[in-house]
């Protein structure tokens, strides 16, 4: 006789995950995708452990994100998809649903649609997965229309699919962001590349401290983030990798006895707000590196 399959899910691991997750790309919104109720998951248990912690949820349809709200999640909630009838749109419009824009039929149905409300855009671009979107050559004239239409909010959101981008090496990745970029490049919008990137295994792990190797800025060596992670650079040379893990563990140890925070804007030492913009990130004579490079200048 068979006997149905059962998947226990550990939230308390869910939440870690994604908190290692948003240490990694502090300065982006992230989207939790839980269509398929949350690929068979439980979207209502998933999406109530992480509403506190994400910018939205993803879902791939209207009766999805209808779900939801009828279960009091609050957070916002995005159509992948996109709307398939009038009165999905119309629905979308009346619970302030985002909703993708992934073909031109997508387009003229949100522009004719007898709206109050003006909706939340994603004009959605295919760049190689070849999944779903517009062809890079139509985003221009797709987006002129769409920002010409008082159906659709001024916050019009530019989108893409990378199909392998937790493949390190493929160089496909590449290859897509340069086609959105050549494709958007005469436009000043908000973008949302979703991406599931691949972290090295952590080559360290001191004092419980997770460190990941991933990809970053050329010159950056590493970087201890809000959440008690830390980054190094992939490409480092290995005989600095103890230096700079040494270092940014003094950060780490800032950040917990509460002298050290940051945002998108600004660093705060303990009580004094520094903005980012009017200081060289990692400059010595900053009080917070001060301390972490009279720590570690033996080691």
């Amino acid at each position: 006789m068979a006997r149905p399959a059962k998947a226990l899910i550990d939230l308390d691991a869910l939440r870690y995950n994604l908190k290692v997750a948003i240490g990694l790309s502090q300065y982006s919104k992230i989207m939790a995708v839980i269509k398929a109720d949350a690929y068979g998951h439980g979207a209502i248990g998933v999406s109530k452990a992480l509403s506190d912690n994400v910018d939205a949820f993803g879902v791939a349809s209207i009766e999805e994100a209808i779900e939801l709200r009828e279960a009091g999640i609050k957070t916002p909630v995005h159509l992948l998809e996109g709307t398939f009838s009038d009165d999905e749109i119309t629905i979308a419009s009346k619970n302030n649903f985002s909703i993708s824009c992934v073909n031109q039929k997508q387009k003229n149905a949100i522009i004719e649609a007898q709206i109050s409300v003006p909706l939340n855009v994603w004009i959605f671009v295919d760049t190689g997965m070849h999944r779903l979107g517009i062809t890079p050559e139509e985003l221009i004239s797709t987006y002129k229309d769409l920002s010409a239409s008082d159906n659709v909010s001024d916050n019009i959101i530019i989108a893409t699919h990378f199909s392998c981008a937790d493949d390190l090496e493929n160089d496909f990745t590449s290859t897509q962001l340069s086609r959105i970029k050549n494709a958007m490049k005469d436009l000043s919008v908000n973008t949302s590349f979703c991406m599931a990137f691949k972290l090295n295994n952590p080559p360290y792990n001191c004092d419980n401290t997770p460190i990941y190797s991933v990809d970053m800025e050329d010159g950056v060596l590493g970087k201890a983030n809000n959440n008690g992670t830390i980054i190094i650079n992939k490409d480092i040379d290995p005989n600095k990798i103890d230096h700079v893990i040494s270092h940014e563990k003094v950060h780490i140890d800032q950040i917990k006895r509460g002298d050290l925070n940051y945002d998108d804007n600004n660093v705060y030492w303990k009580g004094k707000k520094y903005s980012r913009a009017q200081m060289k990130e990692g400059a010595k004579n900053l009080p917070w590196e001060k301390e972490a490079y009279s720590k570690t200048k033996n080691k």
